[in-house]
């Protein structure tokens, strides 16, 4: 989305769904993600290229999702977790 004086308010240029998989754990979709955001990310610079600020579309604030923080107790859990899995894979 293009900056305003809003956080994540500005118009939007695209957005793509990333489709996730059942068996993919947190460390899959991280880096999955990273790849999809480029894709993303290149084809939004792509419209902007060639049709400029005609191409963007107003966020509807009616359909806004937004998210409470990752509890702390989640997130220690999902860190213990990892931690295993590296220790796991280094032996």
């Amino acid at each position: 989305h293009l900056i305003d004086e809003g956080i994540d308010t500005g118009p939007a240029i695209c957005a793509r769904p990333m489709a996730l998989e059942p068996d993919w754990d947190y460390e899959d979709i991280r880096a999955r993600l990273y790849r999809h955001c480029a894709a993303v990310l290149i084809e939004a610079l792509e419209r902007l290229e060639a049709d400029g600020p005609n191409c963007v579309t107003a966020q509807d604030e009616a359909r806004a999702i937004y998210r409470e923080p990752m509890p702390e107790t989640m997130l220690n859990s999902l860190k213990d977790t990892l931690r295993r899995k590296a220790r796991a894979s280094a032996a």
